[in-house]
């Protein structure tokens, strides 16, 4: 094609009339605003059951240690207005054999903790300030992780990395400090299995909008678990007995 016919063509496109959508289109802007008034005030959404909000006990989700540890040394105690070590009355009293039942002071300890049978088990006898190894050398008491750790190896592994026990703070440690908390921070070490092992009531699941009352739920799946324990047996009591008949 010659230019100047190009050039022509241009032209003739550029001044050409805009394209006609007919007479009904003006009704197309009231229609969608009719439209999105329709949607705003005559759909209604689906009914969403309404359940009460269960308030949980602060204690249930408290971050604090569990026990209060002896974290310094010596220990004291206060004891008719004075702040007395454990040396302070042993040293007046002696008790070379320590007795489990009938002492007249810490009646409130019960010891539950395998093989350890008496006080000398962890406690130094001739410096109660101290507790001591099994090579009879002196721990301090805020340094009890090392007491533990001669019998609970694998334990104090998993504590090192951080899968035993319960660390507060941060896990990444460029935004934060951590703190690991202690072992008799969690366990009694008269009895290890409390208070940590101790049951604890499990706080209540997720309020969502669409699981219906929670209570309702519960029971339905403890029905279900006690409908197929029941089934199991069953099954398996028929299993017995056709057996028996094979024999």
């Amino acid at each position: 094609m010659a230019p100047e016919q190009r050039e022509s063509s241009a032209v003739g496109r550029s001044d050409s009339k805009p394209l006609n959508y007919g007479s009904g289109a003006w009704f197309l802007g009231p229609l969608f605003l009719l439209v999105a008034v329709w949607f705003f005030l005559g759909m209604k959404g689906p009914k969403l059951p309404e359940t009460k909000m269960r308030l949980i006990n602060k204690a249930a989700i408290s971050t604090a240690p569990r026990r209060k540890m002896i974290a310094v040394q010596p220990p004291k105690i206060h004891i008719n207005g004075f702040d007395r070590t454990c040396n302070d009355c042993h040293n007046s009293f002696k008790s070379e054999t320590p007795k489990l039942k009938g002492r007249l002071q810490h009646q409130e300890i019960t010891l539950e903790h395998a093989i350890n049978k008496t006080c000398y088990s962890c406690h130094d006898k001739k410096d109660r300030n101290y507790l001591v190894s099994l090579e009879g050398k002196k721990i301090e008491y805020p340094a009890v992780v090392q007491l533990c750790a001669q019998c609970h190896v694998r334990v104090h592994k998993d504590w090192v990395k951080g899968s035993h026990g319960r660390s507060n703070g941060y896990w990444d440690s460029s935004k934060g400090p951590r703190k690991q908390l202690k072992c008799t921070q969690c366990h009694d070490p008269h009895q290890p299995r409390h208070p940590a092992m101790d049951p604890l009531k499990p706080l209540p699941g997720p309020h969502t909008l669409r699981m219906g009352d929670p209570g309702e739920t519960e029971a339905h799946e403890s029905e279900d678990v006690l409908y197929l324990l029941k089934k199991r047996g069953s099954r398996g009591r028929k299993h017995n007995a056709e057996k028996e008949e094979k024999r």
